[in-house]
């Protein structure tokens, strides 16, 4: 009991040092980014739902940067109190212990730091609870439910990176009790933003478009849409340094992806050839052997490594499954069943021709690479 004790006193303390918001009302500075991603509008709009949020992307793409602007947002705009929102971050070392884990750190956090029983929360009082990494812990599917079961308020935000694991635990307890969503590379509207800055004449224009739309689709008017789409085109007006500006963006996009870490300030010097190292070594490298080869126990990882390559330079085309398999060297069967890992890890999807009626028997399927800077590195 006693050696219980202390491994929930070091867990205490390690809970302290992730969320310096309990004792100084700001998130730490190395998540304290300026730039919102265009995804982050659509999470602040589920924040006080009673669903499970599950955030699912590949590796480095801003989620826990994500998770850090939703609990700045909820301290500085809607102005929580700082000791009613706990991080976990099950991908640290401290939540290996036995004592570790979703319910143990709920407890300890219930306990110490909120020092009030979940089941005397009153809806004013909602609890948010953001856990990074929800992978790693087995049955966190399971220890998620049993708080939402109980109708606490509390709301849940996880994000994962091998989504297939995220997928196949979370289908079967949480059917009809948890939103996905998909958190992928930065779109190019996004580096658009990023470049020109913050502008909030611009979002208040994008909304302004939104409601329209929403407004035409209630009433069935489209005539409402084509006139507010009129006006904007013949109010607006784009000057020619602009449009070089966007190009240049642009080619640089083509050849660096949208993987946020390449556009910042740090990145500005950095050579193409670096780049294209430690997207080789720090992500590809670590999707391969972390989130395909241990999750699906693959044990000839040159092939998907070949077999990314190749679907690389298709992208945008019909793939050729049984070409594959001859260029490489191993069955069609084999390859189909490697395309379907590299999907689930967020580096190749795929799209097939629409078809009123049956589909085709061995109809080929349209390749494209996610993120276009993987590919050229």
């Amino acid at each position: 009991m006693v050696n219980r004790q202390i491994l929930e006193v070091d867990l205490l303390r390690e809970l302290q040092k992730d969320n310096l918001w309990w004792s100084k009302s700001e998130i730490p500075p190395e998540f304290d980014k300026p730039f919102y991603r265009s995804d982050f509008y659509k999470y602040i709009t589920q924040l006080d739902s009673k669903d499970i949020q599950v955030i699912i992307g590949p590796r480095r793409v801003g989620k826990t940067i994500l998770m850090h602007q939703l609990i700045k947002y909820l301290i500085t705009t809607t102005h929580i109190d700082p000791k009613r929102i706990l991080y976990l971050d099950l991908g640290k070392p401290y939540l290996d212990f036995d004592v570790g884990g979703v319910i143990s750190s709920m407890k300890v956090f219930e306990e110490n730091i909120l020092k009030q029983d979940f089941s005397k929360l009153k809806n004013a009082e909602r609890v948010y609870v953001f856990v990074d990494e929800v992978q790693k812990e087995k049955k966190w599917a399971d220890s998620l439910e049993s708080f939402r079961s109980r109708h606490y308020p509390i709301s849940f935000f996880v994000t994962g990176s091998a989504g297939t694991e995220i997928d196949k635990k979370a289908s079967e307890s949480l059917v009809g009790r948890a939103t996905y969503r998909y958190i992928l590379p930065l779109k190019f509207k996004d580096i658009v933003r990023k470049e020109f800055g913050y502008n909030e004449t611009k979002l208040e224009e994008i909304k302004d478009l939104c409601n329209t739309f929403d407004d035409a689709v209630k009433t069935q008017s489209a005539k409402k849409l084509y006139d507010y789409i009129l006006k904007e085109l013949y109010t607006s007006t784009i000057t020619s340094d602009f449009e070089i500006k966007v190009k240049d963006i642009l080619n640089e996009y083509i050849l660096k992806g949208g993987y946020p870490e390449f556009y910042d300030e740090a990145c500005k010097n950095i050579n193409w050839y670096s780049m294209a190292k430690r997207m080789r070594d720090d992500y590809f490298e670590r999707i391969l052997s972390r989130d395909i080869v241990e999750t699906f126990s693959i044990n000839r990882p040159e092939v998907l490594r070949k077999l990314y390559i190749l679907a690389g330079y298709d992208t945008g085309n019909l793939s050729n499954f049984g070409n594959y398999a001859s260029i490489i060297g191993t069955r069609k069967n084999t390859i189909s069943d490697y395309f379907e890992y590299l999907k689930k890890s967020f580096l190749l999807s795929s799209s097939e021709k629409f078809y009123p009626k049956k589909r085709p028997k061995g109809e080929q399927k349209k390749v494209y690479v996610c993120d276009l800077g993987m590919r050229n590195a």
